[in-house]
């Protein structure tokens, strides 16, 4: 039964492709963009084929700088993440600085994508010492996130509510940040919904019991954040007057170090496998937890080093293709 299911679905994929092949063909930049994407990351069942993924990078480049020319700031950022995967046929230094330029570009004429994109660079920093690459600027990425926020993007007002709890990139504003955490809570955002729990049992001045277990029980089973949440409730039917945000930060370090980018297929398919596969056994878990106590003081360390990428994106690069064999597939473009 497996194996029929298995050939149904391939059958699937193999009509999506062809679709979107006829689609890049009349000239759609997206789907031309996608089928480069597929081809070099080998998506849907794509075979590997370096020279079709950049044919079709190339028609997308073209398509997209016409619309960007038009101030299509969905092309602007597009672009930039061509640019900044090292697909737009140039050297690698060229291609970042291109790639910065088109994403800075595109969120100051406030494309809510580029905007938090920015705001995650410039929160966390990315290879700081290397040319054309965005230093850390919390200030900078808190009022990326504010604007991206107020545009309604999801994600951005969880950083955003994130920020003002803890003041960062701003002055410690509970009222504020509990604010927009809820905003991207009431629209299922599981790591907003967790830390609105953790804020209500963790500061004394808006101290309540009982939303941080309302909030603590929105969090859904298939969430990455559910363990930790149930985990939450338990302490507190125990007396406990405080909780450990265990998720203080939800990036794949070092993947994203090595990438240099927070959305590439390459870091969601890691985030997915962490998220629907690693959180589902207790080794898993472990895993999980000994991997961000420790990665981060790794790539403070080493992430500015080019030996450091050099030496890691090929074995990342085989994971990764294995998992998206073993139907691990990133998830859409975000914008």
């Amino acid at each position: 039964m497996r194996q029929i299911e298995f050939e149904e679905t391939t059958v699937r994929l193999g009509d999506e492709i062809e679709l979107i092949t006829e689609q890049a063909e009349r000239g759609d930049a997206i789907a031309q963009n996608k089928l480069g994407n597929f081809y070099y990351y080998e998506l849907l069942g794509c075979v590997k084929d370096v020279k079709k993924a950049n044919y079709w990078y190339a028609k997308a480049i073209e398509s997209f700088t016409k619309l960007a020319k038009q101030g299509d700031t969905k092309a602007m950022y597009y672009l930039s993440q061509i640019f900044w995967d090292g697909h737009g046929g140039a050297s690698w230094e060229d291609n970042v600085r291109k790639g910065k330029e088109l994403l800075f570009m595109a969120a100051e004429r406030f494309n809510v994508g580029a905007l938090y994109s920015t705001g995650i660079y410039q929160k966390y920093g990315r290879y700081e010492k290397w040319p054309h690459q965005v230093k850390k600027n919390e200030e900078y990425a808190h009022n990326s996130f504010k604007v991206a926020a107020e545009l309604g993007h999801v994600e951005a007002q969880c950083e955003l509510g994130l920020n003002y709890s803890s003041g960062t990139g701003v002055a410690k504003n509970l009222e504020q940040g509990n604010y927009w955490l809820t905003k991207a809570a009431e629209q299922g955002d599981a790591l907003a919904q967790y830390s609105l729990g953790c804020n209500y049992v963790n500061e004394k001045e808006i101290r309540d019991l009982e939303k941080a277990r309302y909030w603590f029980n929105k969090v859904e089973e298939e969430s990455y954040y559910f363990k930790g949440a149930q985990e939450a409730l338990v302490q507190l039917d125990k007396g406990a007057k405080s909780i450990k945000n265990r998720y203080n930060k939800d990036n794949c370090y070092v993947a994203t170090c090595v990438y240099g980018s927070y959305d590439c297929p390459e870091v969601w398919t890691l985030r997915r496998f962490r998220d629907n596969i690693l959180s589902d056994s207790w080794f898993g878990r472990r895993f999980i937890q000994v991997y961000y106590a420790t990665s981060p003081k790794i790539v403070n360390l080493f992430g500015n080093r080019k030996w450091f990428n050099g030496l890691l994106k090929p074995i990342l690069d085989k994971f990764v293709h294995n998992l998206q064999n073993r139907g691990v597939v990133p998830s859409g473009e975000k914008l």
